[in-house]
């Protein structure tokens, strides 16, 4: 793919070295509109210095990638694909061109007319407004829909009058004991040695789950209900006969699916000592003895909370809290066999059981806390005063609301070190979460007791203490029609599967009006003066274009215009399963001209390098500039990298703060020309609950600054001999967060080693540096960053002085004003035409004299090396 690139770009004018010759990169990072602003000066800065031609490629990042996709349609509109004819346009002083004016006309490029009840603001509230309604209901169906399992479940066992409670124990002690075979023997054929080979279902995860951790559950439950159900008589048996019990229902499975498992493993005919079959079994046996008193144990427990209360607040409290004892009674049973067995047991064989221990304990978790909620959340609503319950929700509300904010504020998003906010941002969602399904049990149980669907519900409010409103609520639940509840169920999931497959999951999410304001302002910019946008919407279509299309020749200049724009995203694997990445949790993925997708090493054992790329011509429509320029900037995303959070994730789900994109998976031949998903809701909740990751038919992708924000990464896989990086990241501390990642990823994906000493940058504009290239030679790393060094404008210093953080100012504001804008493009072309003006000059008048060779931008680079600035 790199050498079919390569060979496309156009020749400088004059040169014809061939598709080997070196290469240039210039990249533009992230930083929304600021970096935009001042890397809109760097090239009027490289313009006037007839620099801009120099380079190959454009690789940018987020914001960079607003002034990216401008530049790229100027050249292409305006110039006819020749970046040699857009640098005299694009000089400053004198007829500035109508594109430069219309940015700095819509710099406040989201909603341009300011005012609070300006029609471009309340348009994007109306917008969000719409989005989030038609998410937040395909969410609350089918969170309503998991809300109502547990009553659903309860009902299959609930309190019965007239009805020997000792009648139901034997079936629901056959069936438990039943579901544990089957788990135990799944669970032996999983000891088999060829399972790690072979990799079957049942010694996946997903097989282990379904077929053991499942009917472990399932048993659990039954087991629970049964010893509550039949207190009266169970709890008094004599512990003998519980000792005989627990050995027997647990030697029996264990037995058989021992012997499953060596038929499976094709051992059925290997001789096995008696003594060592006696040896197993009594181990077994002694193991499920323990099991037996632990059962007891349970029933005793069991009585007590029948002889409190033996209705349906019983019932539930034993199906939610026995549950969680009984499976902790499996967990002990088999750690006793574990410890009897010793060394009979290898270690891969304890290592499955102790895994298995874990997903035992999370589904008991996942258990209390799903029943606990639907059960005792009707009843805190009903206990609790007015006042208090208005103070909880004006608190549940604040704190979600901190929760958005500081999730993606700069001070968390960036900032390695932990510090009050990133505590504040990862507790704030788990109170969301809680208060939400609590008022979704809340809201499900005052329907299902509405004397509309309960004929038999008595409709007067609860009172009194605790223990009092947990038993009228409790008997409010036992009047519950099945009917009502079972037609709640499925209408619930029905309207969830029909909304999931009519509503887009990209279409209705904050990224459609985000791109919508990035192509007005930034592409409609490369064509200001022959635009004729709607007259009510200020939009006009044809402001974008496809990125495929500057891949296509102009007459006599048949290959892609230069620079080649690259549009760095990040392809989020916040599910994936890979150790190596779980604090990136992304890979690059890449948008240009002739194709998309992405390159990487897979951390194992192999070092596998897959790839997969497409086509742009036949991937999503051709691509669009603007889908290209807004998954780069999609930088408030329920999934972001290394930026993500379970807890954030679900917050910014439900809210619709999703600027990210689902894009087709270039690896699956069957979706990867399709643009959207067909069935969005399956989608959405996978950004609900953070599985995202490499495998499924769509992608999600979002904001390239998630896996690497300064932009060089992909220059550095093209092994471009020089490059130019730009760094308008928000650095006001001089930390170097971005090219540190850079330097870091590079080097551990691509064996790439970057030397660069930013210590003197404190006094200067610039740094340079070295890549080292394992199977290339060395290249030039010119790195810039804005900075105040003194000498600046007038103007400049006074903008600094009204505004203390400039030019570090908050990437979270996205609506600059025209001294903002001026400000940051002015530094720009300011440290622009510092840095390489009179390296510029000195270095062409070497190359008439002979005495320099290679390409333009190497001689600058070793000219700016003899005078960078060192420390102290």
């Amino acid at each position: 793919m790199l050498r079919n690139e390569r060979a496309a770009i156009r020749e400088p004018d004059g040169q014809a070295l061939g598709p080997d010759r070196p290469l240039t990169g210039l990249a533009f990072s992230g930083g929304g509109i600021r970096s935009a602003t001042f890397n809109l000066g760097i090239i009027q800065a490289l313009s006037e210095l007839r620099l801009l031609r120099q380079f190959d490629y454009l690789s940018c990042v987020s914001g960079g990638g607003y002034i990216g996709g401008w530049l790229s349609a100027f050249i292409r509109r305006q110039c006819h694909g020749r970046v040699e004819d857009a640098e005299p346009q694009l000089r400053t002083g004198g007829d500035e061109d109508a594109a430069i004016g219309f940015l700095r006309s819509y710099s406040n490029y989201l909603t341009p007319r300011a005012s609070l009840l300006s029609a471009d603001t309340l348009s994007a509230v109306a917008t969000f407004l719409r989005n989030l309604y038609l998410n937040l209901t395909l969410l609350v169906l089918a969170l309503g829909g998991l809300l109502l399992i547990p009553r659903l479940l309860l009902w299959c066992v609930r309190p019965t009058s007239g009805v020997d409670a000792d009648a139901p124990v034997g079936l629901l002690f056959g069936l438990a004991a039943g579901l544990v075979g089957l788990a135990m023997g799944v669970a032996s054929v999983n000891l088999g040695a060829g399972a790690a080979i072979t990799r079957p279902f049942y010694a996946r995860q997903a097989g282990v789950l379904g077929l053991v951790v499942a009917p472990l559950v399932l048993s659990a439950w039954l087991v629970a209900y049964g010893l509550f159900a039949g207190a009266g008589s169970l709890a008094a048996l004599d512990p003998v006969i519980w000792i005989v019990i627990g050995a027997v229902i647990y030697l029996a499975p264990w037995a058989v699916g021992w012997v499953f498992g060596r038929r499976l493993a094709g051992q059925a005919r290997e001789a096995f000592a008696p003594a060592r079959l006696l040896e197993m079994a009594a181990y077994a046996a002694l193991a499920g003895a323990l099991g037996g008193l632990l059962l007891l144990l349970t029933a005793k427990t069991a009585a007590a909370l029948a002889a409190w209360d033996s209705g349906y607040n019983g019932a539930w409290i034993a199906s939610t809290l026995l549950t969680a004892q009984v499976l902790l009674v499996y967990s002990l049973t088999v750690v006793a066999h574990v410890g009897l067995m010793g060394r009979r047991f290898s270690h891969n064989t304890r290592e499955w059981w102790s895994r298995l221990g874990g997903w035992v304990l999370i589904a008991a978790a996942v258990w209390v806390g799903v029943f606990g909620i639907v059960f005792l959340a009707p009843v805190v609503f009903a206990w609790a005063p007015g006042a208090w319950s208005s103070a909880g929700g004006i608190g549940w509300l604040l704190s979600t609301g901190a929760g958005i904010v500081l999730g993606r504020s700069p001070k968390t998003a960036g900032d390695r070190r932990e510090t009050w906010r990133d505590t504040l941002a990862k507790l704030t969602p788990h109170v969301f979460i809680i208060g939400l399904l609590g008022l979704l049990a809340w809201a499900l149980h005052a329907l299902l007791v509405h004397p509309a669907l309960c004929a038999g519900c008595v409709d007067a409010p609860p009172g009194g203490g605790l223990v009092e409103v947990l038993r009228q609520v409790a008997v409010h639940d036992g009047q519950i029609d099945i009917r009502a509840l079972a037609a709640l169920f499925v209408g619930s999931w029905l309207l969830a599967a029909g909304l999931a497959r009519r509503i887009d999951v990209n279409l209705f999410s904050i990224y459609h009006f985000y791109r919508q304001r990035l192509v007005r302002c930034y592409l409609g910019a490369s064509r200001a003066a022959r635009r004729t946008p709607h007259p009510f919407t200020g939009f006009d279509h044809r402001d974008d274009r496809r990125l495929a299309s500057l891949a296509e020749g102009v007459p006599g200049h048949p290959q892609c215009q230069r620079p080649y724009p690259i549009h760095n995203t990040a392809m989020n694997l916040v599910g994936g399963k890979q150790l190596a990445w779980q604090d990136r949790r992304a890979a690059a993925f890449a948008f240009t001209p002739l194709a998309c997708g992405y390159g990487l090493n897979l951390p194992d054992a192999n070092h596998t390098r897959i790839e997969h790329y497409r086509p742009t011509a036949q991937y999503m429509d051709g691509v669009w500039i603007g889908s290209a320029m807004a998954i780069s900037g999609a930088a408030a995303s329920p999934n972001m990298g290394y930026h993500s959070s379970p807890a954030l994730t679900f917050l910014m789900t439900v809210f619709n703060v999703r600027l990210g994109h689902w894009s087709p998976n270039p690896a699956n031949d069957a979706t990867w020309t399709q643009h959207d998903p067909l069935f969005g809701g399956g989608y959405l909740l996978r950004e609900l609950f953070g599985q995202t990751d490499l495998g499924s038919p769509f992608v999600y992708l979002s904001d390239g600054g998630h896996f690497e924000n300064l932009g060089i990464y992909e220059l550095v896989r093209r092994r471009c001999a020089c490059i130019v990086a730009i760094d308008a990241g928000q650095d006001a501390d001089g930390r170097f967060d971005d090219l540190g990642n850079a330097i870091r990823k590079c080097y551990a994906d691509f064996g790439v080693t970057i030397d660069i000493d930013t210590s003197g940058m404190k006094r200067a504009y610039f740094a340079l540096g070295r890549v080292h290239y394992p199977d290339a030679p060395a290249a030039d790393l010119l790195y810039i960053k804005p900075n105040l060094i003194g000498g600046e404008p007038a103007d400049l210093a006074n903008y600094q002085a009204a505004h203390s953080q400039f030019p570090h100012e908050s990437t979270a504001d996205q609506w600059f004003d025209e001294s903002q804008f001026e400000s940051y493009r002015k530094l720009g072309h300011h440290i622009g035409r510092s840095v390489l003006a009179s390296a510029r000059e000195e270095a062409a008048r070497r190359a008439a004299a002979g005495a320099a060779s290679g390409l333009p931008l190497q001689a600058i680079c070793e000219l700016l090396r003899e005078r960078q600035p060192r420390s102290p």
